[in-house]
């Protein structure tokens, strides 16, 4: 019976249909299965997980854990200045990834000499690490549509991340031409947050993605999904619904020290609940591809 509860009723009737003509009709007392693979198997059908059966049966391939590398947004540099640039790199380690990047937000708290000390870091690091520390950016997009930081500091990331963080009460055609303006730029290779929202403080501040995300699947720059529980931004629904558009997508916690499994795991789920094929996430790439942005080409 708690089958029946686990996805839509027209694809829960399609698999217990598939199932009587294998085997006979699933019933509250029925005691043969052992689990749901069961099921699956004496329907005739392939298994699919309970979080991905809320659209329905997948129709290509989707992305699967051990298809992703690593985190590609971890924030290094706290409030006070102080950065778990080594500690991070051992935390990364320690749940199974290949890379993470540190994309601290360029601002009061982050400037070019802290970024400059954290990059010196990451290399000392990666030197002697079985880790690979990838070096980002989040920047914000100004009202006019451009980035707010000096394009000598962007060219030595690799992975540009562009936010709206700074007046966010424009209007809905303005707010889409600030976004869209940006998306031109050719060092920008995230659209961070993109609907702007803070679960339980903020909704979101662009409305409709669709031309965003028409633009930046033309320019190829791809769609976050932050799976920090105060963001989760994209949402699954969101990334669902624009995948159609050709979006690109990247997976980021938006964590600091120390990295937490369950995290990770909400951005897995993320990706798996949209159906999103690992051919459209960049954490799916070596970290030559990601450094080299061969996505893009």
């Amino acid at each position: 019976e708690n089958f029946r509860r686990t996805g839509p009723e027209a694809y829960v009737n399609e698999v217990l249909s598939a199932l009587e003509k294998g085997g006979g009709p699933l019933s509250a007392d029925d005691r043969s299965f052992k689990n749901e693979a069961d099921i699956y198997e004496v329907a005739g059908m392939e298994f699919v997980p309970a979080e991905m059966r809320e659209r329905g049966r997948p129709q290509d391939l989707i992305v699967a854990k051990g298809d992703l590398r690593g985190d590609l947004r971890v924030r290094s540099i706290l409030m006070d200045g102080s950065m778990n640039v080594e500690r991070l790199a051992e935390a990364a380690v320690s749940m199974g990834h290949s890379y993470i990047c540190l994309c601290d937000r360029l601002g009061r708290l982050v400037d070019g000499e802290k970024l400059a000390r954290r990059n010196d870091l990451i290399d000392e690091v990666n030197s002697r690490s079985s880790i690979m520390l990838l070096k980002g950016l989040e920047v914000n997009i100004s009202p006019e549509g451009v980035l707010d930081a000096p394009p000598s500091l962007l060219e030595e990331m690799d992975l540009v991340v562009a936010s709206v963080n700074t007046k966010l009460n424009m209007g809905d055609d303005e707010m889409r031409t600030r976004i869209i303006r940006a998306l031109d730029d050719p060092i920008v290779d995230v659209l961070g947050n993109p609907s702007g929202r803070v679960l339980g403080l903020r909704e979101r501040v662009v409305p409709d993605l669709r031309a965003i995300a028409e633009k930046a699947s033309e320019r190829r720059v791809a769609l976050e999904i932050n799976a920090h529980p105060d963001r989760q931004d994209l949402d699954d629904n969101d990334a669902h619904g624009l995948y159609e558009l050709g979006a690109f997508y990247s997976l980021g916690t938006d964590s600091t020290y120390p990295l937490r499994p369950q995290d990770w795991d909400r951005a897995v789920t993320m990706a798996r609940k949209a159906h999103l094929g690992p051919q459209r996430v960049l954490n799916t790439l070596s970290t030559h591809a990601l450094q080299h942005r061969t996505w893009r080409n």
